[in-house]
């Protein structure tokens, strides 16, 4: 073995016969210097996400009033912005008013697969009703 001298468990340097050790417990030798330092955080903490209210997409402070809508908040002054989509109920049903497709391109092919869509449905209708007969 080339290397016989213990190494240390914190910061991997070999242990010279002149410095001071600590034995911990779990086994293997440390620096007296090593054991004494703070252990590092296992995690960074970082900023946590900024939140947006769901109606004006602006920033919400922490001197907010806000309003809790479903799982999204929301200001306060805000809340009455928000509309009710037909036939849903519960906090669920509230969304902003604005559409949320901007790009009129998306819009119009979006448009386009759903009538597809429907009209599929339709056919797929009027065949069932002739099997039926």
């Amino acid at each position: 073995m080339a290397n016989d001298e213990p190494l240390c468990r914190k910061c991997g340097a070999p242990v010279m016969a002149d410095r001071n050790v600590v034995l911990p417990k779990a086994g293997g030798v440390e620096h007296v210097d090593c054991a004494t330092a703070r252990k590092p955080l296992a995690r960074v903490v970082s900023e946590p996400a900024a939140l947006n209210c769901l109606a004006c997409e602006q920033p919400l402070l922490p001197h907010d009033e806000v309003v809790l809508v479903g799982h999204d908040l929301v200001h306060a002054a805000c809340h009455g912005r928000l509309r009710v989509i037909s036939g849903a109920s519960g906090p669920s049903a509230h969304r902003d008013a604005r559409p949320r497709v901007d790009d009129p391109f998306a819009y119009v092919e979006l448009r386009m697969r759903c009538e597809e869509i429907w009209l599929d449905a339709a056919d797929a209708r009027v065949r069932s009703r002739h099997l039926r007969r």
